[in-house]
């Protein structure tokens, strides 16, 4: 829910969505309309589904977007691990922006 929220309130931000998110999300019959990107992004199983078709499952390193948000250079750690890459991000390249509400990459730390 969180993900879609936020999709929709960027997009709507950018001036490419107008109108309310249940406007936007909810037939008139109450269903959800899974068909906006919103909804259809946030469909995850759909998505690893077809991408099990292609890649093995040991492939896939799947990221919590919660901690990428929270503590961005931990889950990019783990992903240079997993890509068996040299390690380059640190928690000092990273700076809490209070007017984003989130965490900006410094590439000068």
């Amino acid at each position: 829910i969180t993900r879609t929220i936020s999709d929709f309130v960027h997009l709507s931000s950018n001036g490419m969505k107008f109108g309310s998110f249940k406007e936007n999300i909810v037939f008139h019959d109450g269903t959800i309309n899974v068909r906006t990107s919103e909804i259809y992004k946030s469909m995850y199983d759909i998505h690893y589904q077809r991408w099990l078709k292609w890649f093995k499952k040991e492939q896939i390193f799947v990221v919590n977007g919660d901690e990428l948000i929270t503590h961005p250079a931990s889950p990019l750690s783990q992903i240079e691990e997993f890509l068996k890459v040299t390690h380059y991000f640190n928690k000092e390249m990273f700076h809490f922006n209070d007017t984003k509400g989130f965490y900006c990459w410094n590439p000068q730390k």
